[in-house]
């Protein structure tokens, strides 16, 4: 959770000085003083009240009687509203600049997502009056607003929880995977002449998701033990990156190269789903169990199990597969080898 009075970059929002005894013009209103104080009137003639403008709070009376001044700062994270003494907005919808914004338990600024029935914008404005709620028929549940819209063939955010609808709108559920905390895996992973080129890029996901940057890790190739390095997310093998080793292992043997490599299950689980999409269907094989024709499409990993095909998700560590699967074989074994917790719950959201 972000502390208040933490900052990375900053972009001002355009403020208004207040000099005694002079109405100053803002942009689509006025600064005006009176007797008891500062406020500020609106194009449209009202006056703004319990929100932000320029920075200044304005009480329920609409008086400036708050002395420290707010702006907008951002990191990587997302943006957040704070004032010189280091307050910020928190879990609130906000007026500022006569624009409505939500921010987050965080304090950051709601984005591309839906907060308490409201759709709220890329830049965090919320201007779609609709009011969207959870409804149900025979078929399922839907999220569906006072317009008619409902989201479908999509993953959207409703409340600070993803939750993804099919092609009809209706919730998709998922069987929730979870690593066992400190578990280990084995992965088999097999490159052949046909698709050298793009497993080498899906290797590297993996190896770079099992491999902290800087640091180093004994992996091995057809049976032999070598040291891989991860510099700056790129992995090396034998002072080569990864993509140039695969090239060239496979071209001098002209045969499959299999790389095997023991790690923690949860950054396993988190390596397999690949960024983008993969032109490049492989196999892995994690303590004897086979996950066979991986591919990852439209942001969607699919693979076969024992004769079964499954299509899922990664969300932090976990893997998320569509429907209930918990009585399938292949979760059974992973529960038998110790790599995912017992408990495999059926779960709306991620």
């Amino acid at each position: 959770m972000r502390k208040k009075g933490f900052k990375i970059v900053a972009t001002a929002v355009a403020a208004t000085v207040l000099a005694s005894g002079l109405a100053t013009q803002a942009a689509g209103g006025t600064w005006k003083q009176d007797s008891v104080g500062w406020w500020y009137q609106k194009a449209d003639g009202s006056y703004a009240k319990s929100e932000w403008e320029e920075g200044y709070w304005l009480d329920a009376s609409g008086y400036n009687t708050y002395a420290p001044k707010a702006d907008w700062y951002s990191n990587a994270i997302g943006w957040w509203y704070q004032d010189t003494s280091g307050w910020y907005e928190q879990n609130n919808w906000e007026y500022i600049d006569d624009v409505c914004y939500h921010f987050d338990s965080n304090g950051y600024m709601c984005t591309n997502e839906y907060v308490q029935g409201y759709w709220l914008n890329a830049d965090g404005s919320w201007t779609y009056q609709p009011v969207a709620s959870w409804q149900q028929d025979s078929n399922g549940w839907y999220y569906m607003d006072t317009a008619g819209y409902y989201p479908k063939n999509t993953t959207v955010k409703i409340d600070e929880v993803w939750y993804t609808f099919d092609d009809q709108g209706y919730l998709v559920n998922f069987t929730k995977l979870t690593p066992k905390s400190g578990a280990n895996a084995k992965v088999n992973f097999k490159v052949t002449e046909g698709n050298k080129s793009t497993a080498a890029k899906n290797l590297s996901n993996l190896l770079g998701s099992v491999t902290a940057d800087g640091s180093k890790k004994v992996v091995k190739v057809d049976g032999v033990e070598k040291t891989i390095a991860n510099k700056g997310g790129t992995i090396y093998i034998d002072d080569e990156t990864l993509d140039t080793y695969v090239t060239n292992k496979v071209a001098s043997t002209s045969t499959d190269v299999t790389f095997e490599v023991d790690a923690n299950a949860k950054n396993i689980f988190s390596g397999i789903k690949l960024a983008g999409s993969s032109s490049y269907t492989y196999d892995v094989t994690v303590n004897g169990v086979a996950l066979k024709n991986i591919r990852v499409s439209d942001g969607w990993v699919t693979f076969s199990a024992d004769g079964q095909n499954f299509k899922a998700d990664v969300s932090n560590g976990s893997l998320y597969v569509v429907g209930d699967v918990r009585s399938a074989s292949f979760v059974t074994k992973f529960k038998s080898a110790g790599i995912i917790e017992s408990n495999t719950p059926v779960v709306d959201g991620k």
